[in-house]
This record gives structure tokens, sequence and C-alpha cells, in this order.
């Protein structure tokens, strides 16, 4: 009995978490779509790629700081930007156009499917 309360635990936070991430997602698209890129200044970029780190852009925008992942293909350079990110003031965070939630959906997907 433990062991399928477990379980069924395990499958829940995966489900919501999918759920998150497709709601994330589509409000991304939605914001990109909708509304025209930020203007903001590029203070240090970490270009570091591998399986658990990827690449991310600490920026400064409306005086916040904020980091954020990157796709690893963009060319940003360190100084201002107005041509990349976009803020969403529900969550008071900015984001990358391309930042690969998109793909990132199919893998949590798979997962729920999975277990």
């Amino acid at each position: 009995m433990r062991r399928k309360i477990v379980i069924m635990l395990i499958n829940l936070g995966l489900g919501l978490f999918t759920v998150s991430m497709f709601l994330i997602s589509a409000r991304e698209t939605h914001i990109s779509e909708t509304r025209d890129n930020i203007t903001c200044d590029i203070i240090k970029l970490d270009l570091e790629y591998s399986s658990r780190q990827h690449p991310t852009a600490t920026l400064i925008y409306q005086n916040k700081e904020y980091i954020t992942y990157i796709n690893s293909v963009d060319s940003l350079q360190i100084g201002l930007n107005n041509t990349t990110f976009f803020y969403d003031e529900l969550f008071d965070r900015v984001f990358c156009r391309n930042s690969g939630i998109a793909k990132a959906r199919l893998f949590h997907l798979s997962l729920d499917k999975g277990t």
C-alpha cells in the first residue's frame, strides 16, 4: 500500500510539472508573438553547455537583475540588447525568445507516458 502511494505521488508530481511546462510555453509563445522585444543591458554571459548546465545570460531590465536561459546558438554580446528578450509581468521574469522550453515539453510528456 505504501509503495502505491509513493508511485501515485511521483506520477502526480510529474503530471503537475508537465502541465506547468505546457502553460509556461504557451504563455511565452503568446508574449513573443504579441509584444515587442524589451531593451535590456546584458552584463554577463555564461555560455558553458553540458547535459546538466545550459547557457545563461545575466541582464538588467528596469533596474532589476535577471538570470535567464539562452539558446546556445544565440550570438549575444555584453551590452545593450533589444532583439532577443521578452518580459513576463505576471511572473516578473525575462525570457529569451528561443529558450528551448517547447522542446522540453516533449521530454516531460514522454516521462509522464513512461511511468
